[in-house]
């Protein structure tokens, strides 16, 4: 199957202590992948540094071929990340939002499905982001087409 995500060698340092110590994983096309651990184990580290959010100590990060270190937009653009909660602007219609993330991502596509979900949830106003359901809310944040 086609790889989508190597990690390789991968550290993570923070003054002396070691976020991450020689992490090594691949994910292929139809697998499904955890991260697994307690309280400090490095999952977010890990997640940040897939992102592109932060720098590994040492080590690689391809992502569909791609390394990240090297050529970080064209990775990035082969990647989608949703943190928890989502990244939303709290003063932002629905609408306002979506059209805000289209623009952000540099496509011309309309968010006409996102605004016809928003107008048959709020259909007698403009309702703000943080009205709607923890649901569209994320629907929302992974409106930009792909």
């Amino acid at each position: 199957m086609e790889l989508l995500l190597r990690i390789r060698d991968q550290h993570r340092t923070y003054g002396d202590l070691r976020a991450l110590e020689a992490l090594d994983f691949e994910l292929r096309r139809g697998e499904v992948l955890g991260l697994l651990g307690p309280n400090g184990a490095g999952k977010s580290t890990t997640m940040r540094i897939i992102s592109g959010a932060l720098a590994p100590s040492a080590g690689a990060v391809e992502i569909d071929g791609i390394d990240l270190l090297r050529h970080p937009i064209a990775a990035k653009a082969r990647l989608g990340y949703l943190p928890e909660p989502p990244p939303l602007y709290p003063d932002l219609t629905v609408d306002q939002e979506c059209r805000y993330l289209v623009k952000d991502f540099g496509t011309s596509q309309s968010p006409k499905s996102t605004r016809q979900r928003d107008s048959r949830y709020c259909p007698d106003r403009p309702a703000l982001i943080t009205t709607p359901s923890r649901t569209l809310q994320q629907s929302c944040s992974c409106a930009t087409p792909s």
